[in-house]
């Protein structure tokens, strides 16, 4: 039907790729021309091929790109990254779906649409349960007869400037919004002054030797019935020790007397102008730790990321953190929707099943 509406994607041809055989240098190029289009320099995710390595993570086994071609060029790509998730002490294999895009030549000609339905196609004959997915509108709510549930919950963006002055620059802000984060920065600065770690307080980057306390904190702080993130040594190491090209990660774990007690973890994300801001993908608590204690540690590393990592920023969403940003200094800029389809023999998902994940933001 679709082909009938638009005849002009008889041209094209739609290829299945595993992520590990996918072009990716490809790929990263037709989605950072796309966001280039559509966001002209405005902060913005920068996707590199060292960007989709570091998200494919070190199983990439259920993941795949869905590709279009005309005459041996890529005209429109959907990525899958695999996403290891826990329900009901199963690890049902999920993906994060992302970087849906085509030339400017393709666009409103229906390729949107067939790279969709292909993808999906390609989840039940993987056998691929669901399908998570971020998205700028908010759509549908909850699910319908019949239908997949596809809207799960929304989530702000929340920035900290750390060199205000460049940070307004990259952000573009107003002089009110500017004025705005500097009060932010003020009172921030003076509750930094009356917070301290006590000294038997340990903060560590994450590595081989306390990678499993690590994952012990984020399993005690987010252990749900419902679907949760199946924290693994494995990927986390990943996630904070990953160094090719453009994207480096880092993370942090504080501990005392052997206990981990907050973790921290993300990426450098460089933009426009040479210019980059920490993208933090994690940022959790143990419940016992005070507040004044949580601002203490995220001090400390936000001091490491604006010295030794150079980033004029922090964001991250209301997904990373177990903390109401807002009472850490964070602002909240801008709302994102995210969502699920469902592929599979799984019983359905529900809105409740959703609360509390830890959805990373690509």
């Amino acid at each position: 039907m679709l082909r009938k509406m638009h005849p002009t994607l008889n041209q094209l041809s739609i290829v299945v790729h595993t992520l590990d055989e996918a072009p990716i240098e490809e790929i990263a190029l037709l989605i950072d021309q796309a966001w280039c289009r559509v966001y002209g320099e405005r902060v913005r995710i920068a996707y590199s091929p060292a960007f989709l390595r570091y998200c494919m993570g070190p199983e990439s086994t259920h993941g795949f790109a869905v590709t279009a071609w005309e005459e041996g060029l890529l005209q429109g790509v959907i990525l899958a990254f695999p996403l290891p998730v826990q329900f009901q002490k199963t690890s049902p294999p999920a993906v994060l779906t992302t970087g849906l895009c085509v030339t400017k030549t393709w666009e409103k000609q229906g390729l949107l649409q067939l790279l969709l339905i292909r993808h999906g196609l390609t989840l039940a004959e993987k056998g691929i349960s669901w399908s998570f997915h971020w998205r700028a509108t908010k759509g549908s709510k909850g699910r319908s007869a019949g239908q997949a549930l596809a809207y799960a919950g929304s989530s702000p963006l929340f920035v900290r400037p750390l060199h205000l002055s460049r940070a307004a620059v990259m952000g573009r802000i107003s002089k009110k919004e500017k004025l705005g984060m500097t009060l932010l920065t003020f009172l921030y600065a003076c509750r930094r002054f009356f917070n301290r770690l006590p000294k038997d307080y340990v903060l560590k980057p994450i590595g081989q030797e306390n990678v499993d306390l690590a994952v012990s904190l984020l399993k005690k702080c987010f252990q749900t019935d419902g679907v949760t993130l199946n924290y693994a040594p494995q990927q986390l190491l990943w996630e904070t020790t990953f160094h090719q090209e453009d994207i480096q990660a880092f993370g942090w774990l504080l501990s005392r007397q052997g206990v981990p007690l907050a973790l921290a973890h993300g990426y450098i994300n460089p933009v426009y102008r040479g210019e980059r801001y920490f993208a933090l993908d994690r940022l959790v608590f143990d419940p016992a730790l005070k507040l004044g204690e949580r601002r203490a540690f995220l001090a400390k590393i936000e001091t490491h990321m604006l010295q030794q990592l150079d980033c004029c920023a922090v964001m991250m969403t209301g997904t990373a953190s177990n903390e109401e940003p807002g009472r850490l200094g964070y602002h909240a800029v801008k709302k994102y929707f995210w969502g699920a389809m469902e592929s599979g023999e799984l019983s359905e998902l529900s809105l409740a099943d959703l609360e509390g994940l830890m959805l990373p933001l690509r």
